[in-house]
């Protein structure tokens, strides 16, 4: 707008300055028509004189009246020439201005983007963490089941020894059935091989007393062979004490 304004100020001064130029031309021609007049009623060389400078004059003032248009046409030209240069300079200012903004739309836009993906992403964290989480809290629990089921194991092993011991003095108390016996413990508690190594010293020991109470050697033979039968079941405790026991 600026630039369509200055060219039609410039254009303007441009023919009011012609139309005076024009006026100026016409004046000095009605002069010369004037003179001839003159000359044409009075006669003379010094109005012919007069006349030919006039034309002259009317000469110089055309010649002036066309090189001031000229002048004028050529400098419109040139302001012409100069606010199209700059309108060309304010378009490509204006393309470039548009082509950043077209860039900085799509930077925002891929920006966006990426803010979606980052919270996406922050979403999936926290799913893989309470997964995580579930997962500490299912593994722990198994480690706890796995403990408990340890310790239930150790309970039935150690049920499992003491029906053993049970079963190997039922069975010993069954051996000695319908004999005069009086039992000492001599041992309460501990472990089946505990007892079972406590059972063989006193069997050993009362094989000793009954062999000391023998008189021939067939009675030695004998009380020898039950004892020896009597440490081979005692120590061999299992199935065979568990049917004795049932």
């Amino acid at each position: 707008e600026d630039l369509r304004r200055d060219r039609h100020v410039v254009l303007a001064a441009a023919c009011q300055e012609g139309r005076a130029l024009r006026l100026a031309a016409e004046e000095a021609r009605a002069d010369v028509a004037l003179v001839l007049e003159v000359m044409r009623h009075c006669g003379g060389d010094v109005l012919r004189h007069a006349s030919g400078e006039l034309r002259e004059q009317g000469d110089l003032l055309r010649e002036l009246a066309q090189h001031s248009e000229a002048e004028a046409l050529s400098l419109l030209f040139e302001e012409y020439q100069a606010l199209g240069a700059r309108a060309s300079a304010l378009e490509r200012e204006l393309a470039g201005a548009r082509s950043r903004t077209a860039r900085l739309e799509e930077l925002e836009e891929a920006l966006w983007a990426r803010e979606r993906e980052l919270a996406e992403a922050r979403s999936r964290g926290a799913q893989l963490e309470a997964l995580e989480e579930r997962a500490a809290a299912r593994e722990r629990e198994l480690n706890g089941a796995r403990l408990r089921n340890s310790q239930l194991d150790e309970l039935e092993a150690r049920a499992a020894a003491q029906e053993e011991e049970l079963l190997a003095a039922i069975a010993l108390v069954r051996s000695v059935r319908a004999r005069p016996a009086q039992i000492r413990v001599h041992r309460a508690g501990g472990t089946l091989r505990a007892a079972q190594r406590c059972g063989a010293e006193l069997l050993r020991k009362w094989w000793q007393r009954a062999e000391g109470r023998t008189s021939t050697p067939a009675e030695a033979q004998a009380v020898a062979e039950g004892f020896a039968v009597e440490q081979r079941l005692f120590a061999e405790v299992g199935r065979q004490w568990a049917g004795a026991g049932d």
